[in-house]
């Protein structure tokens, strides 16, 4: 038993078998150098996983609880793109697991990998009480995706160089996205797909998601193309239910600067969203919000370059919201 303690861990082995053994919050210490192959399933534990020159190159949680990993180094810098190409591709994962977090990591791609060789990042799928924070992800295809989760908190992570989503997903309630940072994404124009900082989507997805809320997040389109900033797209109709959009900022975001359709009880207030003047294509870019077919919609002081409205409404309250022209360098 490692109890309270710290173990040093040289290999995957001895990292495996320290978890197994930790009952009691203890801190592993990863030996320098390059980590593969790292596999931790049916494992629960009280641990701490942190090791400042050790670097990850493709991660797998399954099945496990009570693991934080912390001032972690996560590159799939020259991983060999997947039968499904790089983009589908995450080279780090957390399945059916509960109690997982990521504190202080930094995540990223190939700095000079091209849309064709560029992978995604990290994959949350069918967990819950996991938790990522205080985080950097760069050079990636999608940074974080999840899927049919709970509980989840994305919370004060930055975003950056990416090639398409920042943070993605379908299917899952109870999650928080906040304090986040998208800056300077250069999606690529042989992906047809439009590039977001925040995209949930109804796809696949077998009940309504719920209880969602996405607050003091910012978007700065920096020195790269425009992406949308928050879009809940809704495929196959199912109704978003208690979702909380507030005290967002972005510039120069795309059309779909905050988006949601069919949906029930939304609260979008106090969110900012300032067109840049740079004209991309034949016309300028006014970031707008966008909504359709919400029963119980409270909209209040909010500024946006458009506000696009698509009835039927019902029980919609509204005031002292402001359309703003655009600005040649963000205010925020």
């Amino acid at each position: 038993m490692f109890a309270a303690s710290q173990i040093v861990a040289r290999d995957v082995a001895e990292l495996v078998a320290a978890l197994k053994a930790c009952t009691a919050s203890c801190v592993i210490l990863l030996s320098p150098g390059d980590w593969r192959d790292v596999r931790i399933e049916h494992i629960d534990a009280h641990a701490t996983i942190t090791g400042k020159d050790a670097v990850i190159h493709d991660l797998r949680v399954a099945k496990s609880s009570g693991i934080t990993f912390s001032n972690l180094e996560f590159s799939s810098a020259g991983a060999k793109p997947g039968v499904w190409g790089a983009s589908h591709d995450n080279w780090f994962g957390v399945y059916d697991s509960t109690d997982i977090q990521f504190d202080h990591v930094r995540v990223h791609g190939d700095p000079n990998g091209t849309f064709a060789t560029t992978s995604s990042g990290l994959m949350i799928r069918t967990s819950s009480n996991v938790k990522v924070s205080y985080s950097d992800f760069s050079h990636l295809y999608h940074a974080v995706t999840f899927l049919t989760d709970e509980k989840l908190l994305l919370d004060h992570n930055q975003f950056h160089d990416l090639f398409d989503d920042a943070m993605r997903g379908g299917g899952t309630s109870w999650i928080t996205i906040s304090n986040n940072v998208c800056s300077s994404n250069h999606p690529d124009a042989a992906d047809m797909d439009h590039p977001d900082c925040i995209q949930f989507w109804t796809a696949n997805a077998t009940a309504p998601a719920h209880d969602i809320t996405i607050t003091d997040n910012r978007y700065d389109r920096g020195t790269a193309h425009p992406t949308q900033f928050i879009f809940l797209g809704n495929e196959k109709n199912l109704p978003y239910e208690n979702v909380r959009i507030t005290g967002n900022r972005a510039f120069g975001s795309l059309w779909a600067g905050i988006a949601i359709s069919n949906a029930h009880n939304v609260v979008i207030e106090k969110n900012t969203l300032i067109s840049s003047c740079r004209i991309d294509g034949p016309q300028l870019i006014r970031s707008r919000i966008t909504f359709g077919g919400i029963d119980g919609l409270s909209l209040f002081d909010n500024v946006a370059g458009e506000i696009l409205e698509r009835p039927p409404n019902p029980n919609k309250t509204q005031g002292n919201n402001r359309i703003a022209g655009c600005m040649d360098h963000s205010p925020f």
